[in-house]
């Protein structure tokens, strides 16, 4: 009995020395990948002519995992017109073996995470663009230049898109976004087709200063783009087409006994060609009618200069109800926009045509 005891003890020890050895092969091999990696990118931004600051500061993760850290990453590109410009606070490739084992059904990419607060910025002619993350989880494409085909699932803890021109500034932020991205190579390994999704469940939507005034939720972002590699005008031409850019305005539901509580909800939708930006696109909003209301209860004394009253409420809601039957009252308004060029060519409002109508018929009769 005492010798089948060590016999099963010396097993289990020659396996665990098997096991260790292995995971530690294959720490060193994943640590040679990671470097390899590391200096193919280097290597291509030196041909770009990008300034790149990506030094390995730690390594780690054995017999876990493996991952290599770098501290304060970033980059700059500049072209005739733009600049494309990152800089993180953290950022590391690889993890545990849990997490490298999620690239087993996404071979031609790495595991990568933005620690902490990243920002990317795309400055033109026209203006500048803001891309700040916390804590990105996504994959990067082993061979770059890109070949064949890469996809990235994607998480961020958060992500805040701003936008800015010489007379507007808008922006987006939104809470717990996951996604997919995939992009797809020419032979030439320039970029055909990009396909984007994501989704979120709360957020806030604004203009200037009311970035933060607006809660959203049920955001969802679909959209893809088909470039043509041998077009002269390469990466500028091609067509975007929007599946669904949509979400939910909470901060304007209206509760009542008969519909309980209604959200409104808008959605948009369209197609355009590139760099003549010509195209059409539809708005969808759902509970319209109630979005107005609630909107001019919140915001009435700021439009009037005086407290909101019953009696405005009884008016504008006879407003919103003029030449309306029950069943016109339950649809969505949707807007249909044509342009050319970047001008608006035609703007089909239906119901919402209707309502300015009556609006300007009824403060005619008053």
């Amino acid at each position: 009995m005492k010798k089948k005891t060590i016999t099963l003890l010396g097993s289990i020890l020659a396996v665990g020395v098997i096991l260790l050895g292995a995971d530690t092969a294959l720490y060193f091999w994943t640590q040679s990948r990671i470097t390899g990696h590391v200096e193919q990118i280097k290597l291509n931004a030196q041909k770009t002519g990008s300034q790149l600051r990506l030094d390995i500061a730690q390594r780690g993760g054995w017999p876990i995992g493996a991952w290599a850290k770098f501290s304060s990453p970033a980059m700059q590109l500049k072209t005739d017109n733009d600049l494309i410009a990152f800089s993180g606070t953290s950022m590391k490739i690889g993890g545990s073996w849990a997490f490298w084992s999620k690239s087993l059904f996404n071979p031609n990419a790495l595991p990568l995470t933005l620690e902490g607060k990243s920002v990317l910025r795309l400055t033109s002619e026209n203006g500048e663009k803001f891309l700040i993350s916390d804590n990105a989880h996504f994959f990067i494409p082993k061979e770059i230049p890109l070949s064949g085909t890469y996809s990235s699932p994607f998480t961020f803890d958060s992500l805040t898109s701003i936008v800015t021109t010489s007379t507007h500034k808008a922006g987006v932020k939104l809470d717990s976004v996951k996604g997919q991205l995939t992009l797809n190579a020419a032979p030439n390994h320039h970029l055909r087709n990009i396909a984007f999704e994501s989704h979120a469940d709360t957020g806030h939507i604004g203009l200037e200063k009311y970035l933060s005034s607006t809660a959203i939720q049920k955001f969802h972002f679909a959209f893809g783009v088909n470039l043509d590699p041998d077009n002269a005008d390469y990466p500028h031409h091609g067509k975007l087409l929007i599946q669904d850019l949509s979400y939910q305005l909470p901060q304007f539901a209206l509760s009542s006994p008969e519909k309980g509580k209604v959200i409104p909800a808008l959605a948009l939708s369209g197609q355009m060609t590139m760099p003549d930006v010509s195209g059409r696109g539809t708005i969808k909003v759902d509970a319209w009618r109630d979005l107005i209301r609630s909107f001019y209860h919140q915001n009435g004394s700021a439009i009037t200069g005086s407290d909101v009253t019953a009696e405005s409420e009884i008016f504008l809601d006879h407003l919103l109800r003029i030449g309306q039957d029950e069943n016109s009252l339950k649809q969505p308004l949707t807007m249909s926009i044509e342009f050319k060029d970047g001008d608006i060519v035609s703007f089909d409002s239906g119901a919402l045509g209707n309502l300015i109508s009556s609006l300007m018929g009824a403060f005619a009769g008053h």
